[in-house]
């Protein structure tokens, strides 16, 4: 119930519930003006499409990686395989779709994931701010940092399944190309609350501290690059 209840609301913020505070932006960016969006919205689509191009740009470095793991928690001969070898076999078996078992998923979740961490962080910092604009850009370190943490808190909630998936078909031989289908199969086997919760503890320990650092980070950089 706690985890459905957090999901609605990070959701009903990613809609733009009371979403007008962000981290200082760019000023005079071309991007922002040309399609007439707000610096929050220019910020929030911004983060968002970068969070999905990442995913698909480092997606075959992240599924040897996965592969690798797989194959050594298995009872199979091949936890002795290099990660050459892995690499050429996986092409020779998969093709070069091998290499991304699992990218839709993981590229459409991660927009979302990211949507929601900068609304989040953005109506926190407006939210210890009182409401007031001015003070929300201009947020000392506790606010910064606790406002980063809450939009780790939130984005966990949809980084569990998300991750559940994309590590399922990555695993795997290649023969699952539809996320939804191995979602449908997760909750059908384990029911969707299981789909929510298993590793979710994990997953907020790792989030909030990334978060956190890279929310605070960013602010100050800003603030030091833009003024």
């Amino acid at each position: 119930m706690l985890s459905t209840t957090v999901l609605l609301l990070t959701l009903l913020t990613t809609l733009g519930f009371n979403s007008h505070a962000m981290l200082p932006p760019r000023r005079g960016s071309k991007f922002t003006s040309s399609l007439n969006l707000s610096p929050t919205s220019a910020s929030l689509l911004a983060g968002s499409i970068a969070g999905a191009t990442g995913v698909v740009v480092s997606f075959p470095f992240d599924t040897i990686k996965t592969k690798t793991q797989a194959i050594a928690n298995s009872a199979t001969d091949e936890k002795q395989q290099s990660n050459i070898n892995l690499i050429k076999t996986v092409f020779e078996e998969e093709g070069l779709m091998g290499f991304y078992s699992g990218v839709k998923p993981a590229a459409f979740g991660q927009f979302f994931i990211k949507a929601v961490a900068f609304s989040v962080n953005a109506n926190a910092l407006l939210y210890f701010s009182n409401g007031d604009m001015s003070l929300a850009n201009t947020s000392g370190f506790v606010t910064l940092i606790s406002a980063a943490a809450l939009s780790g808190l939130a984005a966990s909630f949809l980084v569990c399944p998300i991750e559940r998936v994309k590590i399922l078909m990555q695993a795997g031989d290649g023969s699952e190309e539809n996320g939804l289908s191995v979602l449908f199969s997760i909750v059908r086997s384990e029911g969707l609350s299981n789909l929510f919760h298993k590793g979710l503890a994990a997953t907020i320990f790792r989030e909030v501290p990334s978060y956190a650092l890279y929310f605070v980070v960013y602010s100050y950089l800003s603030e030091l690059l833009v003024g």
